[in-house]
């Protein structure tokens, strides 16, 4: 047996070690309760329940966030699963049942899974996920690597209990990538593994951001996979109404129940999806780098 290895091949494996690692500290940092359903419900493949959807909702906690930024982002999920237009977009589904995870992302050692895989197929079941992460205590992140996130929380598909349908990531954030292996390089691995990888960048509603084109740089380096697409929130105080249209684009089968309010940025990665007529071709402006290097914001 050859037990010599390139440096490309130790590099690679040396990052999948990390992301791991980073991925199991946070699973068995969970509740007792937790670490039991995850360990019981993955055991046999055959006892997987099929879903519609499979969704990483990644919330930033950064260091650029402050505590009552990331407490809007949790309410706008929390409020979104409340809301009779989120149930119904599930309900539309061929199972009418979804998986969701939640996720507080910065860098690759701070991620963690705040709740871990959770069925949806019921408002009750909607409500009960809410309750669940508004009752969780907030991490604190440090430094802001997209990139980490994305192979954070494509690893978390390989531990889900449920299958079928799309695996979507949802990534949430108010700055780009600044720490972590390239950003491009990372997503085109992730869509490569068929995950679709949808943004919601929080773009500061008075232009003082030091980044001012957010918008189009999640749509040049973040979104990838077929029917991707950008949700821009104005402002944190926005956060709750486009994570709300977010999730029903996401969630409708039915494309009447799709929100078309303003503002409309809202665009596809690839060819549009059939049915779908307020997605349009993605032409995005973003021209400048996917990464900024700079981990301590």
């Amino acid at each position: 047996m050859n037990l010599r290895m390139g440096k490309g091949e130790f590099r690679l494996c040396a990052r999948r070690a990390l992301a791991c690692m980073s991925l199991w500290a946070s699973l068995f940092s969970l509740p007792a309760t937790a670490q039991d359903d995850l360990s019981s419900q993955q055991a046999v493949p055959d006892q997987r329940m099929e879903v519609d959807l499979q969704l990483v909702i990644g919330s930033d906690v950064s260091g650029s966030v402050s505590h009552n930024e990331a407490f809007l982002q949790r309410k706008g999920v929390a409020d979104a699963f409340r809301h009779r237009e989120v149930i119904t977009a599930i309900q539309s589904g061929g199972l009418g049942r979804i998986a969701v995870t939640y996720v507080d992302w910065s860098s690759r050692f701070y991620n963690q899974v705040l709740v871990n895989w959770t069925l949806i197929d019921s408002q009750e079941a909607a409500v009960a996920f809410a309750n669940v992460l508004m009752n969780t205590p907030r991490t604190h992140g440090q430094g802001t690597s997209i990139s980490d996130m994305l192979e954070f929380s494509s690893a978390l598909f390989e531990v889900s209990p449920y299958y079928g349908g799309k695996q979507v990531i949802d990534v949430s954030g108010d700055g780009p990538n600044r720490s972590g292996r390239p950003l491009e390089e990372v997503r085109a691995e992730v869509v490569a593994k068929g995950i679709i990888i949808n943004g919601l960048p929080i773009v500061d509603p008075y232009g003082w951001d030091e980044f001012a084109n957010l918008g189009e740089y999640f749509e040049g380096c973040v979104i990838g996979g077929p029917g991707a697409f950008v949700q821009v929130a104005e402002g944190f105080a926005d956060f709750s109404r486009a994570i709300r249209r977010k999730l029903v684009t996401e969630l409708s089968w039915e494309p009447a129940l799709v929100p078309r309010d303003a503002p409309p940025l809202i665009h596809t990665q690839s060819v549009p999806l059939p049915d779908a007529p307020n997605l349009q071709p993605l032409k995005s402006d973003y021209d400048g780098p996917c990464d900024t290097w700079d981990f301590y914001r």
